[in-house]
């Protein structure tokens, strides 16, 4: 259940849904490996949510 809340939870995020054909498209084009394309769409993700976390806090003050 935490694998696919996870999966949805990346998949179904409008940042990665726009960035994804980007870097699909540069992975076939071979300008990125693959391992480079997951890394890139982790670490967006990553930033988003920790951005998203940070204004939580705030607000809660």
């Amino acid at each position: 259940m935490i694998d696919e809340h996870l999966h949805n939870l990346f998949f179904e995020d409008a940042v990665i849904t726009g960035r994804m054909p980007e870097v699909k498209d540069a992975v076939l084009r071979g300008t990125i490996s693959p391992t480079q394309a997951v890394a890139e769409l982790v670490k967006i993700f990553d930033i988003k949510r920790a951005s998203e976390r940070q204004v939580d806090l705030f607000s809660n003050t």
